[in-house]
């Protein structure tokens, strides 16, 4: 097995200009100093599914999509394994998301249908049934699932009776143009224009902040976010001005619908239209302090523009990442970024700011 180890620090990403329309006041920049606190070594594969830090260092990750396992420790040498194969108190089927709570760790599962906590020394805690496959976090809240050029989302409190219970909240979004590919033989394919305008919405890991940003006339955004109980603290508009999409990315974009050979070039340009400007939002995470990321880039840019807004609505900087780094997790001016090496294994690297 390849093992994973501690490397010394490393500069990864820095804090870089300003988006220039923001017409917001900006921070001094930053850099970031990073710490790899899971690595490759050569006889491991390197998978990281799923990660999530804990409290005093100590992290709980999983190697394989549906893991039966969980490994907890501030590195492998010293974690110890958390569950097992099976359906019993304290077994996983098929383990879908995970996290903590305190210093104890909570993981569901996608087949057996329930979240299950222990200690971080291994000790099952208790289980508790849910309803269905339904997403869940410490707070019993989620993002209901969106069709097809439906605009908007939807947060809706969850209990382990009802998959879902009231509406909470409704993050309002413009509906996307729906659009049909011809595959030949009298079948096609359903999607949406690329590159259109959308609400985009997200929920902090502890689940007790939920956001929303809906694009308005001109260069606006809304931005709308509410606790636990679906209670609004913070609406804010604010102007925001589109980056223009080059032909890079576009190309990247017709090459992902004819990528499978059942589209031919000539179909989708038949159908897809080429707008000025990229999306204003593209992602967004939400800090557990309430602060919110908003992603700038489109999926697979070779620069990830991230703008940082405090938890009060202000604009604090812009943070430019590596298109090859995932944000794995985020916790004020630290985050935990996953990167491939050219083959595919996965360092996870902490990194705090610097100014």
């Amino acid at each position: 097995m390849r093992r994973l180890s501690l490397v010394p620090c490393f500069f990864l990403g820095a804090c870089g200009a300003p988006d220039r329309a923001t017409g917001l006041a900006v921070a001094d920049t930053m850099a970031l100093v990073c710490e790899a606190v899971l690595q490759p070594s050569a006889d491991d594969d390197g998978r990281i599914e799923g990660f999530a830090p804990g409290p005093n260092g100590v992290m709980a990750w999983t190697t394989e999509f549906g893991a039966t396992e969980i490994r907890v420790g501030r590195g492998l040498a010293e974690s110890r394994p958390l569950g097992r194969n099976g359906a019993g108190p304290g077994e996983f089927k098929m383990i879908y998301t995970m996290g903590w709570r305190g210093d104890s760790v909570w993981a569901t599962d996608l087949q057996l249908s329930r979240v299950q906590f222990f200690a971080a020394d291994g000790k099952y805690l208790s289980g508790t049934q849910l309803s269905g496959q339904q997403p869940w976090t410490p707070a019993p809240l989620a993002l209901g699932s969106k069709g097809i050029g439906l605009g908007g989302w939807g947060l809706l409190g969850m209990t382990a009776v009802a998959a879902a219970t009231d509406s909470l909240y409704h993050f309002p979004g413009p509906s996307e143009e729906r659009i049909t590919i011809p595959i030949g033989n009298g079948s096609s394919i359903l999607s949406t224009q690329p590159f259109s305008a959308q609400a985009v919405a997200a929920g902090s890991p502890n689940g007790e902040r939920w956001c929303g940003v809906e694009p308005l006339e001109d260069d606006r955004i809304r931005l709308r976010c509410v606790d636990d109980r679906g209670v609004l603290q913070r609406d804010t508009t604010f102007a925001l001005a589109g980056i223009p999409l080059d032909d890079g990315t576009w190309e990247a974009k017709l090459a992902d619908f004819t990528s499978s050979g059942r589209v031919t070039r000539e179909a989708v340009l038949g159908v897809v239209r080429r707008p000025a400007m990229l999306p204003r939002v593209t992602a967004m995470r939400v800090d557990p302090n309430g602060a919110v990321w908003l992603n700038r880039s489109p999926a697979g840019a070779p620069i990830q523009r991230w703008l940082r807004l405090t938890a009060t609505g202000s604009l604090r900087d812009t943070l430019l990442l590596s298109g090859r780094h995932t944000i794995r997790h985020l916790s004020g001016d630290t985050l935990w970024l996953a990167t491939p090496d050219q083959d595919d294994a996965i360092t996870v690297s902490r990194c705090v700011g610097r100014r």
